[in-house]
């Protein structure tokens, strides 16, 4: 066999040794970082779903233990700052992704949650952006001072405070029913939301 003719088959055979080595080494990698599907989805702590009910969010709840926020959901930041009057305060961040939800913690339990963020909403859809037309169509509204600011709850509503914008409407300090409520700026809308122990609801009378 000529010396050409030679080298060719050898390299020709090597080249195959050499494809089958790397084609089982590729098929090997691939299968040692394939993770199943249902050990992915139980390795993510899940918060439930961001919906407001008048005991908490999902299934962060009020007057959980804050060790328990911490096995069941996702927290993305455990701190302590300067709350009111001075006090100190513990707060946590729980993820209801993309949108989070600000947890107060008092006596190592979730005391109220804070809502600044419009993907979380109540039942009938009213967060952080719905306007105050939209708002008085779900209930017997009324609104007052709360924490300097101005606040709406429902009589049907017990734990859940929406914070309007566009601040305190002038005139003395009372109760605002729904027909004094409906001749606000078109533009007012909710801020914020508060969800606390329903026997801390603030009380109030007609005007």
């Amino acid at each position: 066999m000529p010396l050409r003719r030679y080298l060719s088959a050898v390299l020709a055979i090597a080249a195959l040794v050499w494809l089958v080595i790397r084609t089982r080494a590729e098929r090997s990698a691939q299968r040692g970082v394939v993770i199943p599907a249902s050990v992915t989805a139980s390795s993510v702590r899940s918060c439930g779903d961001p919906i407001i009910r008048d005991n908490g969010i999902g299934k962060l709840r009020i007057g959980m233990r804050a060790d328990s926020v911490n096995s069941i959901c996702q927290v993305a930041l455990d701190t302590v700052r300067p709350g009111p009057e001075g006090m100190s305060q513990r707060v946590m961040m729980v993820a209801f992704p993309p949108d989070a939800v600000e947890a107060e913690i008092v006596n190592d339990s979730v005391w109220r949650l804070d809502v600044r963020t419009p993907g979380i909403r109540t039942t009938d859809s009213l967060g952080v952006g719905t306007p105050i037309a939209e708002l008085l169509k779900h209930g017997d509204a009324r609104g007052m001072i709360g924490e300097g600011n101005f606040v709406l709850i429902y009589r049907n509503r017990c734990g859940i405070s929406f914070f309007l914008s566009g601040g305190i409407p002038p005139g003395r300090p009372r109760v605002w029913n729904a027909k004094e409520l409906a001749k606000l700026d078109p533009v007012t809308k909710v801020e914020r939301i508060l969800v606390y122990d329903c026997a801390l609801r603030p009380s109030f009378t007609p005007s």
